[in-house]
């Protein structure tokens, strides 16, 4: 079955699967999960932008009933997949949730006979020592305290395995997201992408961030090759310009981002006497031309 077809046959199984659990709500924060469309845009998104492929680790903090965790495996192939959970609760459904969608899913031929539930630990993120194993990490964390925030970012910027890492919120209106994130303590990252996303069942609006890590290429399209030069008369040799040398661009963090030069008076006019230097208000007073004998001796008798 084509992965597309495969998506589609998983959302649907996935809806049934929750439908008979009761929902997916606990007790901790918020319970919610994005459309098939705009889960699969940022899915889509680390994989073109931010290298995800079928040798990759998906971690999903605050993961729920871990609906982002199939679609990643079943739609885009990876190695593995894991989600930190808070609410106990959530984590007991998420186990029977898993267990009963992949085995269905899996009777429809919609997913490989290999694929295993992916786990889902209960513990805050506070008290997670690392994510040594994972990639590439996503959260819908619209709701989610700040300190879990900061011990996210320390996590993400500490491993020396994570590559990029997908938010979904509130929108940044007054904020640089890189400098937010980098606030946060992910250290320094670049933005790829952001766009419009929608929950099921409200409708409500959020947007998706998705950032690598400060350094680490991108996952590019290959440039594409340069049309063959028509012939034409010969033309005169034209020497290059070189090319300007700009210098390294210094990143953002938290440490340097408020900083600012001290700021420096303009220089007085006895400074300029003193150095020697004609006060630029003056400038437009001189003419280019000689100064003549008489110029020459007022010059000279200039005290300075």
């Amino acid at each position: 079955m084509e992965r597309e077809a495969a998506v589609k046959a998983l959302y649907y199984v996935m809806q049934s699967v929750e439908g008979r659990l009761g929902g997916g709500e606990g007790v901790e924060g918020l319970y919610g999960s994005i459309k098939r469309t705009g889960m699969q845009k940022v899915l889509d998104c680390l994989a073109q932008q931010c290298s995800m492929d079928s040798s990759s680790c998906l971690v999903d903090i605050g993961a729920g009933l871990g609906r982002p965790l199939l679609h990643a495996l079943v739609g885009h192939g990876i190695a593995s997949a894991f989600g930190i959970e808070i609410d106990s609760i959530k984590v007991e459904k998420a186990v029977a949730f898993l267990r009963q969608t992949v085995r269905e899913v899996q009777k429809r031929g919609a997913a490989s006979e290999k694929l295993a539930p992916p786990e889902v630990i209960c513990s805050s993120i506070e008290e997670v020592p690392s994510l040594s194993d994972a990639t590439h990490a996503y959260s819908f964390w619209e709701g989610v305290p700040p300190d879990a925030k900061y011990a996210f970012g320390r996590l993400f910027a500490a491993s020396k395995k994570l590559k990029a890492v997908a938010v979904v919120q509130r929108s940044m209106r007054q904020e640089d997201p890189a400098e937010f994130m980098a606030d946060l303590g992910f250290g320094p990252v670049v933005l790829v992408d952001s766009f419009p996303v929608s929950m099921s069942g409200s409708g409500r609006n959020f947007m998706a961030y998705i950032f690598n890590k400060a350094g680490l290429p991108a996952r590019l399209t290959a440039p594409a090759e340069p049309a063959a030069a028509t012939p034409a008369a010969a033309t005169p040799a034209v020497m290059a310009t070189p090319a300007l040398q700009l210098p390294p661009k210094v990143p953002i963090t938290a440490g340097n981002r408020r900083r600012r030069l001290p700021s420096v008076p303009p220089p007085t006019l006895p400074l300029l006497q003193e150095m020697k230097c004609t006060p630029p208000s003056l400038f437009h007073l001189m003419r280019p031309t000689p100064l003549g004998a008489e110029g020459e001796a007022a010059v000279q008798a200039t005290p300075g």
